[in-house]
């Protein structure tokens, strides 16, 4: 039986690497996000807390797809499209 290092020892060795299957299935799991998408930049943003806890339980409770910076991020662009 083969060990779990089996594979990084021999690519160490100098042996053949282990071949992926054309036409196999595309990766699965999460999909990118918004920190990796180069569109998206990070900020910070100061806000009370109140505030802040509010806007995610109206978020929540209206049962819309968004978070906070979803939110923030249609306001902003409303404001400086006017």
């Amino acid at each position: 039986m083969a060990g779990k290092f089996d594979i990084l020892k021999n690519l160490r060795s100098g042996a053949a690497a282990v071949e992926v299957e054309e036409g196999s299935a595309p990766r699965t799991g999460r999909p990118p996000s918004k920190s990796s998408d180069p569109a998206y930049r990070p900020i910070t943003v100061i806000l009370q807390k109140t505030t802040i806890r509010r806007a995610r339980r109206k978020l929540e409770d209206d049962d819309l797809d968004l978070d906070l910076s979803d939110l923030l991020q249609r306001l902003l662009s409303d404001w400086v499209g006017q």
